[in-house]
């Protein structure tokens, strides 16, 4: 039985019951009773029938309502499953992305450690190789005292005399003294005057304008400090030359020129244990000889004997051979020191002779009435010339 509630319209294969199916054939409409009959062999047609189908259809539609209630949830679900997924997929992607970011700044930190290991260790390598140098430096150069050590009693003589110096035992004074000599230039136009008494040139500077009257005129000077600069500290490298003795004890009444040609034909002998002398010098401040020979080794044979008797006319001359010490100057540091008895007098005219102004001079500043004093020494340079004064060492 094949029922379709809806007048006027078409049953299709829908809304049944399992082992039901519509037909197919035309639909007959009877207006008198507002159903539809469909023709069939056991067609139902009572109400009671068509009641229980119906019931059926309702009971299959709300199934497949909740069916489909079901289906949406489910693709809702499905939908909502696959949003978290990808997004548990972007996630996992940025993740992927920021860990392969932070690997290659790892492994670029690890290659610039890695770089700046090998830095310091070509550093190292290059320190160690430098000590080594300078180990083999200091080995040497200790041969080289350990040589000058040996000769250190070979010196050339000086005749030297006690004349009642006497310094503190707490002095820590020690080594050799050596005297200082400024040069000073000097411009025109200026004069230098040298106290006996700093006080007196301290005072002459304090005043600073000198007006110094000369007849029925007068000259206005300029008194100013004298500052030198003076080495504070000198350090020097010595070494032994090889081709150069230094000969001392020879007699000072010998004649210069002789005496060199006869040293020079002396030390070219082979049997004197010489050889081919390219210079002799003579040092007029100390009296002694400096020959160079040509050939290395010539200078320590000659040391090694440290005394060599010399034939000069009729006489035999022990002459002392030592070794001869070349200097270099390593590093030399400078002060600045002001003279404390020396004034500087400039802004002086070129109005009269030198020697008559500088006697002018002399007399202004001897007078106590124009805050000098007793003078030691004053020299005037007229302008338009120059002088080079030479400051020593005040023993006093």
């Amino acid at each position: 039985q094949e029922v379709c509630a809806v007048p006027g319209s078409t049953v299709r294969g829908r809304n049944r019951t399992p082992g039901q199916y519509l037909s197919n054939k035309p639909v007959m409409e009877d207006s008198n009773e507002g159903f539809v009959l469909l023709n069939g062999a056991n067609a139902m047609t009572t109400p009671e029938a068509i009641k229980q189908e119906i019931e059926k259809l309702k009971a299959n539609h709300a199934q497949i309502e909740a069916d489909k209630d079901e289906y949406e949830k489910a693709i809702a679900e499905a939908e909502h499953m696959a949003k978290e997924l990808k997004d548990r997929s972007s996630k996992l992607n940025k993740r992927l992305q920021d860990m392969d970011h932070k690997n290659d700044e790892l492994e670029e930190t690890w290659k610039a450690a890695l770089r700046k290991a090998e830095r310091e260790n070509d550093i190292m390598t290059q320190r160690r190789q430098d000590v080594e140098k300078e180990l083999e430096e200091v080995e040497r150069r200790k041969a080289k005292l350990d040589e000058e050590m040996q000769v250190s009693s070979a010196r050339p003589e000086r005749k030297v005399v006690f004349k009642g110096s006497i310094k503190d035992v707490n002095s820590n004074d020690d080594g050799i003294d050596i005297k200082p000599k400024i040069l000073y230039p000097m411009l025109g136009g200026t004069a230098l005057i040298t106290f006996e008494k700093s006080e007196v040139a301290q005072n002459v500077i304090e005043r600073k304008e000198h007006k110094i009257v000369i007849e029925e005129c007068f000259i206005q000077v300029e008194a100013s400090p004298v500052e030198l600069s003076m080495p504070s500290s000198i350090d020097i490298d010595m070494s032994l030359c090889d081709y150069r003795i230094l000969v001392s004890n020879i007699p000072e009444d010998l004649p210069q020129d002789r005496l060199i040609d006869k040293l020079e034909i002396f030390f070219s002998k082979r049997k004197n244990g010489g050889a081919e002398v390219e210079e002799c010098e003579f040092l007029a401040d100390s009296g002694h000889m400096v020959i160079t020979f040509t050939e290395e080794g010539v200078a320590k044979r000659l040391t090694s004997k440290g005394v060599i008797d010399f034939k000069f006319d009729n006489r035999v001359i022990p002459l002392k051979v030592t070794p001869y010490v070349k200097g270099e100057i390593r590093d030399l540091q400078f002060r600045t020191s002001t003279c404390l008895k020396t004034v500087l007098l400039s802004g002086i005219p070129d109005i009269m002779d030198q020697e008559a102004l500088q006697d002018i001079l002399e007399i202004h500043f001897q007078k106590k009435s124009n805050g000098g004093g007793e003078v030691d020494v004053l020299y005037y340079v007229p302008m338009g010339k120059r002088a080079i004064a030479v400051f020593e060492e005040d023993t006093e």
